[in-house]
């Protein structure tokens, strides 16, 4: 049995970052029926400044991937939000257990299209 980080947890039990994006510019959705997963981010640039959300439905992971993205990268400027990888994620986490990697990368994947959509 995989044990999560309490970050990892956090991110998963409080979202933060779920739901609509008024007057959104772009987005980009990412389903999965092999996987269970469901997910679409929002963007809106301001100011070379980014304004994200996303909506989510699948694993504890895919769900704190997409919390740790708002947290990380909401807010910041066009180009920080560009350099998103998996790695910062991780990290930011304290770690993703390596069989749902798959997982991470959708939710990762979904934001960076959504954000080259804007750009």
């Amino acid at each position: 049995m995989e044990i999560y980080s309490e970050k990892l947890m956090d991110c998963f039990l409080e979202p933060r970052g779920f739901g609509d994006l008024e007057d959104y510019q772009c987005s980009f959705e990412i389903t999965s029926q092999e996987d269970g997963i469901n997910v679409v981010f929002f963007a809106k640039v301001e100011d070379n400044l980014v304004n994200i959300s996303y909506k989510v439905g699948g694993c504890s992971v895919i769900i704190a991937v997409c919390c740790a993205i708002f947290d990380l990268y909401n807010k910041k400027p066009l180009n920080v939000a560009k350099s998103a990888n998996i790695d910062e994620i991780s990290s930011y986490l304290d770690g993703v257990p390596s069989e749902k990697q798959r997982c991470a990368t959708y939710a990762l994947r979904a934001f960076l299209e959504t954000i080259n959509r804007c750009a």
